[in-house]
C-alpha cells in the first residue's frame, strides 16, 4: 500500500478530473492520502475532500507566508 503524505488535490490543476483521479487511487494501491491546506481556503477544501473520500485525511494550517 502507498501512503501519500503530502498532496494538494484541491488545487485548480485538478478541477477537470479531481473525482476521477481520487476515485482511482485505491485501485492503484494508494491506501491513504494527506491533503495539505496551507491557508484558510485550502484547508477548508482539504476538509471537504476528507469528508468525501474515506482514505483522504486533511492537514489544516496556515503557511507562514499567509499568516498576516
Amino acid at each position: 500500500m502507498i501512503f501519500d503524505t503530502h498532496a494538494h488535490y484541491h488545487d485548480s490543476a485538478f478541477n477537470e478530473d479531481r473525482d476521477g483521479i481520487l476515485s482511482s487511487l485505491p485501485s492503484h494501491r494508494v491506501g491513504a492520502v494527506v491533503n495539505i491546506g496551507d491557508n484558510i481556503e485550502n484547508s477548508k477544501a482539504s476538509i471537504m475532500l476528507a469528508e468525501k473520500y474515506s482514505f483522504v485525511y486533511a492537514a489544516v494550517g496556515v503557511h507562514p507566508q499567509h499568516a498576516e
